[in-house]
């Protein structure tokens, strides 16, 4: 199962696990003594809706995902405790749903923060920097960030000069990979270049990575090796290309191929 089938079919069987929730929740509610005879009618047929949706998500997981959903057992703690946590928030809506709906506000902001603003890293699809030769040892750095080929020239830019135009550049990278049994974003795999340096010499440095609020928690390892936390790998990359290879009025781009970071010469974002 590819990833986009996979992710899909996940976030459908999280959904189900969603409504079954809710479904608990309110068939625990019928049981109160303070439910009255129209209110109980309501919140059955409610009940029913509920249970209809849940149905309905997980049908759509196995058709999806070819029942091979169901070969994936990691899926079923985390899609357990989706269950719990929106059968208590039915249950006790002013102890669980009120702090339950903030936390998700917070984690949104935050994975937007720390994650979803860097440019995307699957299979070499958009690069992490493109490098523009302007001629005369000097040369643009642009961040792509998640925008898509072709359109760089949005980007900014960042002049650097190369000393003699030859030598050897180092460009060194941080990727970040998720765990496949978070919701969303499971799977996804981002990143930035921080560096480019030639003769132990710093040319560029800029990464969103080192901003206060998330240079302590992408404690970065050193090169070779990965650190994970709260299911989010990080690892550093380094990789070298020749200076004098890239022509006056040319691009060069630098990706991610999944095991190390690659380059392609006069790839097409534009100046």
């Amino acid at each position: 199962m590819d990833f986009e089938h996979f992710s899909i079919s996940r976030d459908l069987f999280y959904l189900s696990g969603a409504f079954m929730g809710l479904v608990l929740g309110y068939m625990f509610g019928l049981f109160r003594h303070y439910v009255t005879a129209p209110s109980r009618n309501r919140r059955i047929t409610l009940l029913f809706c509920l249970l209809s949706g849940a149905l309905g998500s997980l049908a759509l997981s196995l058709v999806y995902s070819r029942g091979l959903i169901l070969h994936a057992s990691s899926l079923f703690i985390p899609a357990g405790i989706w269950v719990l946590v929106f059968a208590l928030a039915v249950c006790f809506p002013r102890a669980a749903a009120c702090p339950l709906i903030l936390l998700t506000g917070i984690l949104v902001v935050w994975v937007g923060y720390s994650f979803l603003r860097l440019p995307p890293a699957e299979a070499s699809s958009v690069p992490l920097l493109s490098l523009y030769n302007d001629g005369e040892g000097v040369f643009s750095v642009r961040s792509p960030g998640s925008e898509t080929i072709g359109s760089g020239d949005r980007a900014e830019a960042v002049p650097i000069r190369i000393i003699g135009n030859s030598g050897v550049l180092e460009f060194h990278g941080t990727i970040i990979s998720v765990d496949p049994r978070y919701p969303i974003i499971g799977s996804m795999i981002r990143g930035t270049i921080t560096a480019i340096r030639q003769n132990n010499e710093s040319l560029f440095e800029k990464s969103p990575l080192n901003e206060p609020l998330l240079k302590a928690y992408y404690s970065r390892p050193a090169h070779g090796t990965n650190s994970r936390r709260l299911g989010f790998t990080i690892g550093n990359y380094e990789s070298t290309f020749p200076a004098d290879t890239i022509p006056p009025g040319k691009n060069l781009a630098v990706l991610f191929n999944g095991r190390s970071l690659v380059f392609k010469p006069s790839w097409p974002v534009g100046h």
